[in-house]
């Protein structure tokens, strides 16, 4: 039993270290939170009372009185959003078709192997035949046992 009691013995006085430390840090935040507080209250209330007492200020001066002031003529008005006086030419016009469209096959034509070439004989068969495998799979699920 003795063993088991100094090592809690040294985890309580850990744990009690730290509530402590904590303890402090938390009233030294505190206090400095209060500072902060207070000194802000104390600008804006001198800082009010300066404000009323001073004279006003006068406008600044710039350094160099005689500088350049930049373009002296207006800018021309901006143009509106349709047109356009870039010097790019213009788009062209489309062509006109020379010969006439080929003729669409019927709906009815086996035009499918152009479309389609994976559709081989070969490839129906084994389509045909996974169908029937997983239809016979589902109709096993849906019989009764």
């Amino acid at each position: 039993m003795l063993i088991f009691l100094i090592p809690l013995a040294g985890m309580l006085l850990w744990i009690a270290y730290f509530v402590v430390v904590s303890a402090l840090l938390g009233i030294i935040w505190g206090v400095l939170g209060l500072l902060v507080c207070f000194e802000n209250v104390w600008h804006r209330i001198v800082g009010r009372k300066k404000a009323a007492n001073s004279k006003p200020k006068e406008p600044l001066v710039a350094s160099r009185p005689n500088a350049p002031r930049g373009p002296s003529e207006p800018k021309p008005p901006l143009e509106p959003a349709g047109s356009s006086t870039r010097n790019t030419p213009p788009a062209p016009e489309p062509a006109a078709p020379d010969q006439p469209a080929a003729e669409q096959p019927a709906a009815g034509a086996s035009s499918t192997s152009d479309i389609w070439p994976k559709w081989t004989p070969s490839r129906r068969r084994d389509v045909d035949r996974e169908l029937a495998h997983w239809q016979e799979q589902f109709n096993a699920l849906n019989s009764p046992k």
